[in-house]
Protein backbone atom coordinates (compact mmCIF):
# COMPACT_ATOMS: atom_id res chain seq x y z
CA UNK A 1 0.00 0.00 0.00
CA UNK A 2 1.19 3.72 -1.16
CA UNK A 3 0.58 6.30 1.36
CA UNK A 4 1.21 10.14 0.00
CA UNK A 5 1.50 13.18 2.22
CA UNK A 6 0.76 16.43 0.99
CA UNK A 7 0.97 20.42 1.95
CA UNK A 8 2.70 21.13 5.27
CA UNK A 9 4.18 17.89 7.51
CA UNK A 10 4.26 18.74 11.03
CA UNK A 11 5.64 16.64 13.42
CA UNK A 12 2.61 15.28 15.00
CA UNK A 13 1.60 14.53 11.35
CA UNK A 14 5.45 12.53 10.89
CA UNK A 15 4.73 10.79 14.10
CA UNK A 16 1.22 9.41 12.49
CA UNK A 17 2.87 8.04 9.42
CA UNK A 18 5.73 6.59 11.29
CA UNK A 19 3.15 4.69 13.09
CA UNK A 20 1.44 3.58 10.02
CA UNK A 21 4.51 2.10 8.69
CA UNK A 22 5.64 0.51 11.68
CA UNK A 23 2.28 -1.47 12.23
CA UNK A 24 2.13 -3.14 8.90
CA UNK A 25 4.47 -4.51 6.10
CA UNK A 26 5.08 -3.15 2.66
CA UNK A 27 3.70 0.11 3.37
CA UNK A 28 5.47 3.12 0.94
CA UNK A 29 5.43 6.40 2.02
CA UNK A 30 6.08 9.55 0.21
CA UNK A 31 6.32 13.04 0.87
CA UNK A 32 5.02 15.99 -1.00
CA UNK A 33 5.17 19.97 0.62
CA UNK A 34 7.22 21.36 2.88
CA UNK A 35 8.79 19.80 6.56
CA UNK A 36 8.50 21.77 9.71
CA UNK A 37 9.27 20.80 12.67
CA UNK A 38 8.53 22.81 16.11
CA UNK A 39 11.27 22.98 18.97
CA UNK A 40 9.56 22.33 22.22
CA UNK A 41 12.89 21.99 24.64
CA UNK A 42 11.49 18.22 25.91
CA UNK A 43 12.55 16.57 22.97
CA UNK A 44 13.66 13.09 25.09
CA UNK A 45 16.91 12.03 23.47
CA UNK A 46 17.52 15.04 21.67
CA UNK A 47 19.53 18.69 22.57
CA UNK A 48 17.65 21.74 21.85
CA UNK A 49 21.09 23.37 21.52
CA UNK A 50 21.02 25.00 18.16
CA UNK A 51 24.15 26.52 17.91
CA UNK A 52 25.20 23.97 15.43
CA UNK A 53 22.38 24.64 12.95
CA UNK A 54 22.84 26.85 9.42
CA UNK A 55 19.80 28.91 9.97
CA UNK A 56 20.60 29.49 5.74
CA UNK A 57 18.97 25.94 5.29
CA UNK A 58 16.21 26.97 7.50
CA UNK A 59 12.90 28.01 5.47
CA UNK A 60 10.43 30.19 7.15
CA UNK A 61 7.21 28.61 6.42
CA UNK A 62 4.65 31.20 8.03
CA UNK A 63 2.21 30.20 10.84
CA UNK A 64 1.61 26.21 11.69
CA UNK A 65 -1.42 25.43 9.87
CA UNK A 66 -3.17 21.73 9.30
CA UNK A 67 -3.24 21.96 5.75
CA UNK A 68 -1.47 23.86 2.93
CA UNK A 69 -3.24 24.70 -0.80
CA UNK A 70 -1.78 22.83 -3.91
CA UNK A 71 0.23 24.59 -5.99
CA UNK A 72 -1.45 26.43 -9.14
CA UNK A 73 -0.58 24.28 -12.46
CA UNK A 74 -0.36 25.50 -15.77
CA UNK A 75 -1.62 22.57 -17.40
CA UNK A 76 -1.72 24.17 -20.89
CA UNK A 77 -1.91 24.78 -23.98
CA UNK A 78 -5.68 24.57 -23.78
CA UNK A 79 -8.33 25.04 -26.55
CA UNK A 80 -9.48 28.59 -26.84
CA UNK A 81 -12.81 27.59 -26.15
CA UNK A 82 -11.28 26.87 -22.52
CA UNK A 83 -8.12 28.77 -22.46
CA UNK A 84 -10.02 32.31 -23.71
CA UNK A 85 -6.80 32.53 -25.42
CA UNK A 86 -6.39 32.15 -29.57
CA UNK A 87 -3.39 31.49 -31.61
CA UNK A 88 -3.16 34.22 -34.41
CA UNK A 89 0.20 33.20 -36.15
CA UNK A 90 -0.39 32.47 -40.20
CA UNK A 91 0.66 29.04 -39.44
CA UNK A 92 -2.65 28.98 -36.58
CA UNK A 93 -4.80 30.58 -39.14
CA UNK A 94 -4.01 28.08 -41.69
CA UNK A 95 -4.04 25.10 -39.76
CA UNK A 96 -7.67 26.22 -39.02
CA UNK A 97 -9.10 27.24 -42.04
CA UNK A 98 -7.69 23.63 -43.73
CA UNK A 99 -9.66 21.84 -40.81
CA UNK A 100 -13.25 23.88 -41.45
CA UNK A 101 -12.83 22.80 -44.79
CA UNK A 102 -12.50 19.29 -44.19
CA UNK A 103 -15.24 19.63 -41.92
CA UNK A 104 -17.07 21.78 -44.76
CA UNK A 105 -16.44 18.73 -47.29
CA UNK A 106 -16.86 15.47 -44.95
CA UNK A 107 -20.26 17.35 -43.91
CA UNK A 108 -21.48 17.66 -47.85
CA UNK A 109 -20.27 14.02 -48.35
CA UNK A 110 -22.20 12.61 -45.64
CA UNK A 111 -25.41 14.77 -46.90
CA UNK A 112 -24.72 13.75 -50.68
CA UNK A 113 -24.64 10.15 -49.47
CA UNK A 114 -27.82 10.15 -47.50
CA UNK A 115 -29.43 11.57 -50.40
CA UNK A 116 -28.15 9.30 -52.89
CA UNK A 117 -29.08 6.64 -50.17
CA UNK A 118 -32.51 7.37 -49.93
CA UNK A 119 -33.08 7.86 -53.98
CA UNK A 120 -31.94 5.23 -54.52
CA UNK A 121 -34.52 3.39 -51.80
CA UNK A 122 -37.01 4.96 -52.87
CA UNK A 123 -36.19 3.96 -56.82
CA UNK A 124 -36.15 0.82 -55.81
CA UNK A 125 -39.86 0.73 -53.95
CA UNK A 126 -41.17 2.11 -56.69
CA UNK A 127 -39.90 -0.53 -58.88
CA UNK A 128 -40.70 -3.06 -56.64
CA UNK A 129 -44.25 -2.00 -57.02
CA UNK A 130 -44.62 -1.09 -60.56
CA UNK A 131 -42.88 -4.55 -61.29
CA UNK A 132 -44.93 -6.56 -59.11
CA UNK A 133 -48.60 -5.37 -60.78
CA UNK A 134 -47.53 -5.61 -64.29
CA UNK A 135 -46.44 -9.07 -63.09
CA UNK A 136 -49.72 -9.67 -62.15
CA UNK A 137 -51.52 -7.58 -65.09
CA UNK A 138 -49.63 -9.42 -67.72
CA UNK A 139 -48.36 -12.55 -66.22
CA UNK A 140 -46.48 -14.59 -67.92
CA UNK A 141 -45.87 -12.29 -70.99
CA UNK A 142 -44.41 -9.92 -69.61
CA UNK A 143 -41.99 -12.04 -67.50
CA UNK A 144 -41.21 -13.48 -71.25
CA UNK A 145 -40.89 -9.87 -73.12
CA UNK A 146 -38.24 -8.75 -70.29
CA UNK A 147 -36.24 -12.71 -70.57
CA UNK A 148 -35.78 -11.42 -74.82
CA UNK A 149 -34.49 -8.34 -73.44
CA UNK A 150 -32.04 -10.25 -71.79
CA UNK A 151 -31.26 -12.15 -74.30
CA UNK A 152 -30.45 -9.78 -76.87
CA UNK A 153 -28.34 -7.75 -74.37
CA UNK A 154 -25.94 -11.38 -74.50
CA UNK A 155 -26.23 -11.19 -78.64
CA UNK A 156 -24.97 -7.68 -78.30
CA UNK A 157 -21.86 -7.47 -76.24
CA UNK A 158 -21.61 -11.28 -75.25
CA UNK A 159 -21.03 -11.17 -71.31
CA UNK A 160 -17.89 -12.47 -70.34
CA UNK A 161 -15.65 -12.77 -66.29
CA UNK A 162 -13.21 -9.60 -66.43
CA UNK A 163 -11.28 -11.94 -63.63
CA UNK A 164 -11.37 -15.66 -61.88
CA UNK A 165 -14.61 -16.23 -59.77
CA UNK A 166 -16.16 -19.51 -58.32
CA UNK A 167 -18.45 -19.01 -61.29
CA UNK A 168 -15.97 -18.65 -64.12
CA UNK A 169 -12.47 -17.74 -64.91
CA UNK A 170 -11.43 -14.60 -66.37
CA UNK A 171 -11.97 -14.12 -70.29
CA UNK A 172 -15.15 -17.31 -69.92
CA UNK A 173 -18.47 -16.28 -71.55
CA UNK A 174 -20.77 -15.63 -68.40
CA UNK A 175 -24.26 -17.63 -68.03
CA UNK A 176 -27.49 -15.91 -69.12
CA UNK A 177 -29.90 -15.04 -66.49
CA UNK A 178 -33.21 -15.75 -67.14
CA UNK A 179 -36.74 -14.64 -65.29
CA UNK A 180 -38.88 -17.37 -64.48
CA UNK A 181 -42.51 -17.64 -62.75
CA UNK A 182 -43.03 -20.11 -59.90
CA UNK A 183 -46.39 -19.37 -58.38
CA UNK A 184 -46.34 -15.86 -57.14
CA UNK A 185 -42.41 -15.53 -56.95
CA UNK A 186 -40.48 -14.49 -59.16
CA UNK A 187 -36.79 -16.16 -59.66
CA UNK A 188 -33.72 -15.23 -61.75
CA UNK A 189 -31.57 -19.00 -63.08
CA UNK A 190 -29.38 -19.94 -65.16
CA UNK A 191 -27.10 -17.60 -64.17
CA UNK A 192 -24.12 -19.93 -63.06
CA UNK A 193 -23.71 -24.00 -63.45
CA UNK A 194 -24.63 -25.19 -59.75
CA UNK A 195 -28.22 -24.55 -60.60
CA UNK A 196 -28.40 -21.62 -57.91
CA UNK A 197 -31.66 -19.74 -58.94
CA UNK A 198 -32.20 -16.14 -56.63
CA UNK A 199 -35.59 -14.86 -55.79
CA UNK A 200 -36.66 -11.16 -56.86
CA UNK A 201 -39.03 -8.25 -56.69
CA UNK A 202 -37.69 -6.55 -58.96
CA UNK A 203 -35.19 -7.23 -61.73
CA UNK A 204 -33.95 -3.95 -61.89
CA UNK A 205 -32.31 -4.13 -58.17
CA UNK A 206 -32.13 -4.90 -54.48
CA UNK A 207 -31.86 -3.41 -51.35
CA UNK A 208 -28.26 -2.52 -49.39
CA UNK A 209 -28.11 -1.50 -46.35
CA UNK A 210 -25.19 0.88 -47.35
CA UNK A 211 -26.12 2.31 -50.39
CA UNK A 212 -29.93 1.98 -50.11
CA UNK A 213 -30.23 -0.33 -53.40
CA UNK A 214 -28.07 -1.78 -55.83
CA UNK A 215 -28.09 -3.52 -59.21
CA UNK A 216 -28.65 -7.90 -58.57
CA UNK A 217 -25.25 -8.23 -60.42
CA UNK A 218 -22.58 -5.22 -60.53
CA UNK A 219 -20.48 -6.17 -63.75
CA UNK A 220 -20.75 -4.03 -66.40
CA UNK A 221 -22.64 -5.87 -68.80
CA UNK A 222 -25.22 -6.32 -66.51
CA UNK A 223 -25.25 -2.87 -65.15
CA UNK A 224 -24.86 -0.89 -68.78
CA UNK A 225 -26.77 -2.50 -70.85
CA UNK A 226 -29.43 -5.52 -69.25
CA UNK A 227 -30.59 -2.94 -66.54
CA UNK A 228 -31.45 0.08 -68.79
CA UNK A 229 -33.26 -2.60 -71.44
CA UNK A 230 -35.15 -3.87 -68.58
CA UNK A 231 -36.09 -0.32 -67.50
CA UNK A 232 -37.25 0.00 -70.92
CA UNK A 233 -39.38 -2.48 -71.18
CA UNK A 234 -41.34 -2.29 -67.82
CA UNK A 235 -41.51 1.39 -69.05
CA UNK A 236 -43.47 0.11 -72.35
CA UNK A 237 -45.79 -1.98 -70.23
CA UNK A 238 -46.12 0.37 -67.75
CA UNK A 239 -47.51 3.04 -70.32
CA UNK A 240 -50.38 0.11 -71.51
CA UNK A 241 -50.81 0.28 -68.07
CA UNK A 242 -51.32 3.41 -67.61
CA UNK A 243 -48.88 3.62 -64.67
CA UNK A 244 -46.90 6.18 -63.96
CA UNK A 245 -43.38 6.70 -61.46
CA UNK A 246 -44.07 9.87 -59.93
CA UNK A 247 -41.38 12.59 -58.70
CA UNK A 248 -38.55 10.50 -60.56
CA UNK A 249 -36.65 10.61 -63.43
CA UNK A 250 -37.84 7.98 -66.04
CA UNK A 251 -35.19 6.04 -68.18
CA UNK A 252 -35.87 8.72 -71.18
CA UNK A 253 -34.90 11.34 -68.54
CA UNK A 254 -38.44 12.83 -68.21
CA UNK A 255 -40.00 13.83 -64.55
CA UNK A 256 -43.18 12.30 -64.51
Amino acid sequence: MDIKVKGLLTAERLREVLALVEAGAGINCYFEGRLRLQATGKVVGCSTDTSDTDLDDVEDVGPTTDHEDEEDRWEGPLPAYMSGIEDNSPEAVERRRLHTERQQSEAIRTVQAREMRERLSREHKMSRELFGRLRLQYGQMFIDSINAGIAAVWDEVKPVFSANSKDGKAGQPRLMPQLEMRGNTVYFHGFNLNGTTKSITTPVSTTDTLLGARPIWKYKEWVEYAVPRIIAIIDEYAEKAHLVRVGLASASGRVE
